[in-house]
């Protein structure tokens, strides 16, 4: 499941990639656009959770250089990926922070 919000029940929806925009600003105004995304991936174990993650981030850096529908993406880059299970559940979550130099077409 791929949303912005984790669901009620998460366990049961596992496993769940959230994917909401921190913080960006624009690098030339009204021309690109630099967005953070932050990035949470949760899974049964670790080693899912972990591949998961991976494979999302090679999904993003993929697209750099190509058009997407709403944007051409210059450049993407890793910010941070970090081990940090859900305090509350103890289920398993990587967090991925990536950077994507956009300019909306």
């Amino acid at each position: 499941m791929v949303d912005s919000e984790w669901p009620e029940h998460l366990a049961d929806s596992l496993p769940v990639v959230s994917v909401s925009r921190g913080g960006g600003a624009t690098r030339l105004a009204a021309v690109t656009d630099e967005a953070t995304l932050d990035i949470d991936v949760l899974a049964a174990t670790k080693a899912e959770a972990h591949d998961l993650a991976q494979l999302v981030r090679a999904h993003l850096v993929a697209t750099q250089g190509r058009v997407i529908p709403g944007a051409r993406v210059y450049s993407v880059d890793d910010t941070s990926f970090i081990w940090l299970p859900d305090e509350t559940t103890g289920i398993p979550r990587y967090v991925l922070v990536m950077s994507m130099l956009l300019r909306p077409v």
